[in-house]
């Protein structure tokens, strides 16, 4: 039993009704659910008053501000958007929430690593899925039109993640920007070709000339494509051929991550004596997924841009 189920227990054996939790889940509605839990922190809140929200304030970490220069990070942020337009990425604004259970049933993220909240929603913690919504929606709608089979989105957002642990001074938000293709499986590999050659195309031309470094790729073998080892073989060949001024390298680790499906890129950045990990990319099942098709073809990417400027 997780630590969470143990303290679960123990508040419901401590009200006596240690069956609640399944009896809410299993027989009132999602809507009916939502309005207890606001009519919940309705009464709470009645009982808070302003020395109370400044006590709460010195421990509670999730609403720290981050120590990065403001002007520097926005300053990135339209650096970077600004790149990918001209490279045909379109960028958009996300909600600061996303839909609840988002990363969970596309992502196979637990639930307890994200801020759930009401109305249906949680904290967005992880752009690229909601993109992947976005994107799954305006096909399904026709709002979208995947011209030439392709679409290519990106934004930035500041997003809250749950860590089992926080160190002095670490805040658990982060700016990140992120992009995502959408495209159908047309043959010989086709969509995932000219998908790696965008988003690892965009990151090298920006990091190298924006930070005056080199990046480095290194590519890891997964499973979930089909005819896993010969589509490593060939998109590892490809992105060799493609970028051959990069340091590339090939590990085999934990083949079994379900996250990205056929290969994960790690990039790196070097500044001299100095290696940061700064992003990585992947292709993922997600439009598979929302619109119960397996020609649909999905790759995302993300950069830290807090990293970048740490």
């Amino acid at each position: 039993m997780s630590n969470e189920n143990k303290i679960t227990s123990k508040i419901l054996n401590k009200l006596h009704t240690p069956q609640l939790l399944d009896e809410l889940v299993n027989k009132l509605s999602f809507s009916e659910i939502n309005s207890l839990l606001m009519d919940l922190f309705s009464q709470i809140t009645e009982n808070i008053i302003p020395e109370d929200i400044l006590k709460s304030y010195s421990s509670n970490y999730f609403v720290k501000p981050s120590s990065i220069d403001t002007i520097d990070y926005h300053k990135l942020e339209v650096e970077v958007l600004s790149e990918a337009k001209e490279e045909g990425i379109i960028p958009i604004i996300l909600s600061p929430l996303a839909l609840l259970g988002c990363c969970s049933s596309i992502a196979t993220v637990n639930q307890n690593k994200i801020i759930s909240a009401l109305r249906g929603t949680e904290i967005l913690s992880d752009p690229t899925n909601m993109l992947a919504v976005y994107i799954a929606d305006g096909l399904k709608s026709g709002t979208i039109n995947r011209t030439n089979n392709e679409i290519h989105i990106c934004t930035t957002h500041r997003l809250t993640r749950v860590q089992a642990q926080y160190y002095p001074g670490q805040v658990p938000h982060f700016g990140l920007f992120c992009m995502v293709s959408s495209g159908k499986d047309t043959g010989s590999y086709d969509f995932e070709r000219k998908a790696i050659k965008k988003h690892i195309g965009l990151y090298k031309t920006f990091l190298e000339i924006k930070f005056q470094g080199k990046i480095l790729l290194e590519i890891q073998h997964r499973a979930g494509y089909k005819d896993s080892n010969g589509f490593f073989e060939r998109i590892s060949g490809y992105i060799h051929k493609e970028f051959q001024d990069t340091q590339i390298v090939v590990t085999d680790k934990d083949l079994m991550n379900s996250y990205y499906k056929g290969i994960n890129i790690k990039i790196f950045l070097i500044i001299g004596e100095q290696t940061l990990e700064i992003g990585d990319a992947g292709f993922v099942d997600w439009t598979q997924k929302l619109l119960s098709s397996k020609k649909e073809r999905m790759f995302i990417s993300a950069m830290a841009l807090d990293r970048l400027l740490m």
